[in-house]
């Protein structure tokens, strides 16, 4: 059984040239390398700033978190409002509180719909409100 092997026999250079010159094919290859190096170095220093963006990103999302949980509770202590006009901020039809929403403004009575529909209607982002008359 004959087995398809190439044999290793050493290459000798071609009388006249120098075995220190590269060929075109190696400077090609060097040239690559090169690039790949040079590439693999931008890689590291953007996921080294994507790293630190993402750390502050975190820092920035607790921050707001914490200011978000101040203001809200700040508000629901604050706020003495009897009456609201309301709507629906795009338009559609909306149940919040028991109160269904739509595009027109709309006079919301704090006494009328409860303390927890209140709650519910001045905390929901889908809606638009402003001090009524």
């Amino acid at each position: 059984m004959a087995k398809n092997t190439k044999s290793t026999e050493a290459q000798t250079p071609a009388p006249g040239s120098k075995p220190e010159e590269q060929t075109p094919a190696h400077e090609q290859a060097a040239d690559v390398q090169a690039e790949l190096a040079a590439a693999r170095a931008e890689i590291d220093e953007l996921t080294a700033k994507l790293a630190a963006t993402e750390n502050e990103k975190e820092a920035l999302a607790r921050e707001l978190h914490a200011l978000r949980g101040q203001t809200g509770k700040a508000d629901k202590k604050a706020d003495s409002r009897e009456a609201l006009l309301v709507r629906a901020a795009k338009g559609k039809e909306l149940w919040r509180g028991g109160v269904l929403f739509n595009d027109q403004w709309q006079t919301v009575k704090r006494a009328e719909v409860g303390e927890t529909a209140w709650a519910r209607i001045t905390d929901e982002p889908a809606l638009e409100r402003k001090e009524a008359e």
